[in-house]
């Protein structure tokens, strides 16, 4: 019996410390830590971008009428469109039956050109009147009086042949300048478009009554232009042509290729942000106001230590050892989202805390959890 009780006592004094070392364990918190590692990595900033057109237009009507046809219905899936091609349609009942009524009046003006002129027939008789009359005056048969006033009469009947003549005249040009008139209306009841691109937006529909100056919509061009915001510390050493790559909110699944086309000129006073706009391969898929993220990349260094970006806490990591931690300062490099580049401080192999590392203190301890860290 004595035996038994020695046994159980010796069994007792080994799970006791073995149950105090579970209870502290269990309040020891179990945290991801990642090792450093040699490799490559990409000095890049990022920021967010938004799609524009490279340019925009907004059609308005350059008269009163009512719309007769539309090359895009009202929230209607945008569609393509050609230089000249024709936005909105006015109805021209009206201008059809006053270019009718033009036509009307100039075949009954040319008929009676066809006819002639009666004054003129009249005058070519009253001339032949007047020169039988002056040899009788010549030989002394006639009074010179009536002579004169036979002249008269004539003058005055010419001068209405060319009144006649300067009516008809002044009815062409009139035909014409309303023939002109009739075509300029025409062209303001028919809206084109200004480039070939996108009607994106239509805000009129067959029926409405329009008023000169209305807004009819809106079309872009098919050329895009991304728009990058950065903040003005990251745009040092950006330059024209560095690679970039582009994921857009509506498509995360897709990378868009890119490069640095231009920075603006100027720096916002307010907020610090710095525009830099990028051209992309296959931009006219974009959508004009699209939104997302871009990661601009200044150079590339191979072979270096790297840690993940999120264990930075300023110049400092977290080092964890054998269970505790210790905070160590490190000169960074190049960086990215993902990574960072240490050249002071820390060596390949080296465990840094990247889960919430600004929640724990200097000699913490954890239970370390490796996780693997992507580039």
């Amino acid at each position: 019996e004595s035996s038994v009780k020695r046994i159980a006592f010796i069994i007792l004094l080994l799970i006791f410390p073995l149950g105090i070392w579970q209870l502290f364990l269990s309040g020891v918190p179990s945290v991801l830590v990642s090792e450093a590692r040699v490799a490559s990595i990409r000095d890049s900033v990022t920021g967010n971008v938004l799609v524009h057109a490279v340019s925009t237009h907004l059609p308005r009507a350059l008269t009163q009428g009512v719309v007769e046809k539309v090359a895009l219905m009202p929230r209607g899936k945008a569609v393509s469109v050609e230089e000249s091609q024709i936005l909105v349609q006015f109805r021209m009942d009206d201008l059809d039956r006053q270019e009718m009524r033009l036509q009307i009046d100039l075949k009954q003006f040319n008929e009676k050109q066809e006819v002639g002129s009666l004054m003129e027939r009249e005058v070519a008789v009253r001339e032949k009147e007047l020169n039988a009359s002056v040899q009788l005056v010549n030989l002394e048969k006639m009074p010179s009086f009536e002579l004169e006033k036979m002249q008269a009469e004539v003058a005055v009947l010419r001068a209405r042949v060319e009144l006649e003549r300067l009516q008809g005249l002044h009815f062409l040009q009139n035909l014409e300048f309303q023939k002109t008139g009739l075509s300029s209306e025409r062209e303001k009841r028919s809206v084109r478009s200004p480039i070939s691109g996108q009607f994106a937006e239509c805000l009129v529909a067959p029926g409405d009554m329009v008023f000169a100056g209305h807004s009819l919509g809106t079309v872009y061009s098919r050329e895009k232009v991304v728009e990058a915001s950065l903040s003005e510390e990251d745009c040092n050493g950006l330059r024209e042509g560095m690679p970039a790559a582009v994921r857009l909110f509506a498509a995360e699944d897709k990378l868009y290729s890119a490069r640095v086309s231009a920075l603006s000129s100027s720096v916002d006073s307010d907020s610090g942000v710095r525009k830099v706009y990028l051209s992309l391969d296959d931009k006219d898929e974009l959508a004009v106001g699209s939104s997302g993220r871009v990661e601009i990349i200044k150079s590339v260094s191979n072979e270096s230590v790297v840690i993940p970006t999120k264990a930075l806490l300023g110049d400092l990591v977290l080092l964890a050892k054998k269970g505790r931690l210790s905070f160590r300062k490190v000169k960074t490099g190049a960086k990215n989202l993902m990574t960072t580049e240490i050249i002071e401080g820390i060596l390949p192999g080296d465990r840094v805390v990247t889960q919430t590392p600004h929640l724990f203190d200097e000699e913490d301890r954890i239970s370390e959890i490796l996780a693997p860290f992507a580039d």
